[in-house]
């Protein structure tokens, strides 16, 4: 027993079929994309970390005065160029990892008379020097007693030897610390900077810089991991595929295109106007032969046609009492008439004759104009 397939009308299921298919296409383009891109992706992942802090820190030792009770001020603080003896300066570094690892740390520091824009001059503090340590932390400190009277003086003496006064003169000191760290997963290196600016004037002054220069890091390495957003969308793509794609495949399999049926009136309408259309004439009133016509009622378009042809005369288009659709010919006292609701029911006629005198002959489907009411 077939199956009995749904009736959808033709114009709308072309228009279903074609849309769906034009979504199985984007659908597979999709899911051909989808699938083109691996699984696995290669990320960094951390497997060491670590904190590490260089810092410089001070007090200003004073001459003996009558301003102040003491001779020691702490950092953050104003000044006074005449009254400051030295300025000790304390160098430190602290690096901490997360787990053991073996560590070498290398640090210099340097002082460097700046004249900005002019000239600079370096002086090496403490040469590069190296310090290990196995575990967790590595550190040091150092201590750099400062004598701003003696780089006033080498300042005085490039002043006179350049002519020129240094504008907005400074001390600078510039520490530097770079570390590397070993551990079973590989290497890391890091470093820190940390500076300090002291003006040289004959007046009061402040210091600044970054005084503490802290770079947390880490160590990473590359490993691949599972992408989840690439897996989703292979499943989604390949999900929405099979289900546009069973969609059209039952779409075309599952359903037939429902033709829509026309009336035989109105195909007569149609047929007899596309042939005849220049010779057609519209009668309003209601049809009604005129005493004395025969009529002679064929049985398709075709005889009206051929009818048509052979006595080149208007074809009358009009409607009965009952409301039939009624098309006339009419050759002298004969009328042939063709109504849609007849077909079927012509007389057959003696093949070899002209058609004219077939119809002519044919009395059993005649009937007088003496049988109607009114005139045409």
């Amino acid at each position: 027993m077939g199956l009995k397939k749904i009736q959808v009308d033709g114009k709308i299921r072309r228009i279903i079929i074609c849309l769906l298919g034009a979504l199985v296409m984007a659908a597979g383009v999709y899911c051909a994309f989808a699938w083109n891109r691996p699984d696995h992706v290669v990320k960094p992942r951390p497997v060491y970390s670590y904190s590490q802090e260089g810092k410089l820190s001070y007090n200003v030792i004073l001459k003996a005065n009558s301003v102040f009770p003491t001779t020691v001020m702490g950092p953050g603080k104003t000044y006074f160029a005449k009254l400051v003896q030295s300025i000790p300066v304390v160098y430190s570094y602290r690096f901490t990892g997360d787990k053991p690892a073996s560590m070498e740390a290398t640090y210099s520091m340097v002082v460097v008379v700046d004249a900005p824009k002019m000239w600079s001059k370096e002086f090496v503090l403490i040469p590069p020097t190296k310090v290990q340590a196995e575990g967790k932390e590595l550190s040091f400190v150092k201590t750099i007693d400062l004598n701003l009277d003696t780089y006033n003086q080498f300042l005085k003496s490039v002043n006179q030897e350049l002519g020129v006064s240094a504008r907005e003169p400074r001390l600078v000191l510039k520490g530097q610390v770079l570390t590397k760290a070993v551990t079973p997963e590989g290497a890391t290196e890091a470093n820190v900077c940390p500076t300090m600016a002291i003006p040289l004037t004959s007046g009061d002054f402040q210091i600044s810089g970054t005084l503490v220069d802290s770079k947390p890091g880490s160590l990473k390495v590359k490993e691949e991991v599972l992408d989840r957003g690439t897996v989703a969308a292979k499943r989604i793509s390949t999900t929405l595929f099979a289900f546009l794609a069973l969609l059209l495949l039952g779409m075309i399999l599952l359903t037939s295109g429902r033709v829509r049926t026309i009336d035989e009136a109105t195909q007569a309408v149609q047929a007899i106007t596309k042939n005849f259309g220049d010779r057609l004439v519209r009668w309003e009133k209601v049809f009604v032969l005129p005493k004395g016509v025969t009529e002679i009622a064929l049985g398709t378009v075709r005889e009206l046609g051929i009818v048509a042809d052979e006595i080149s005369k208007p074809i009358f288009i009009g409607t009965d009492y009952d409301g039939t659709k009624v098309f006339c010919l009419i050759d002298g006292n004969v009328a042939y008439t063709y109504r849609p609701s007849d077909s079927g029911k012509k007389v057959s006629y003696p093949a070899g004759e002209p058609l004219q005198m077939q119809l002519l002959s044919g009395t059993s489907s005649a009937r007088t104009a003496g049988e109607k009411e009114g005139t045409l």
